[in-house]
């Protein structure tokens, strides 16, 4: 018997829950209690070299590559920024903490971080699949 192969949905089921995960962050970042200034006031603790522009720099990435990777709109190009961010995230503040995310003292591990970057790098090499403006894009320009 033949088996049924739905690989345009499971990458959709990516895109989605990491479009929702970004979009949640970067509204926290925005209008959370700390907001864009404790956020900055953070980077800045972790030596980061102009935290107030790179806070908002971060905090519209999110955001904004949250909701195009909800809508499936340049989603390679959108996956691969935000890869790129998480990159920066992991080496420059999780890895010292070790893999767990949850530690004793509150610290922040990067397993986390290496699910967001193994989804995300699917995005970046299988495209945003199915209900994805890309693939609609592309099926409307009559390429497939």
């Amino acid at each position: 018997m033949g088996e049924r192969v739905y690989p345009g949905w499971g990458i959709a089921l990516v895109r989605v829950v990491l479009g929702i995960v970004f979009l949640v962050h970067g509204w926290e970042k925005l209008f959370g209690d700390a907001g864009v200034t404790g956020f900055a006031a953070m980077l800045g603790m972790e030596g980061f070299p102009a935290a107030g522009v790179l806070a908002w720099g971060v905090t519209l990435v999110e955001l904004l590559g949250g909701l195009l990777l909800l809508m499936g709109w340049l989603t390679r190009w959108v996956a691969a920024v935000l890869f790129l961010e998480m990159l920066v995230a992991l080496f420059a503040v999780h890895v010292e903490y070790g893999f767990f995310v949850f530690r004793p003292a509150g610290e922040w591990g990067y397993e986390y971080n290496l699910v967001l970057l193994a989804g995300l790098g699917c995005l970046v090499l299988a495209g945003g699949g199915k209900l994805a403006m890309d693939d609609w894009i592309v099926r409307r320009a009559g390429v497939v």
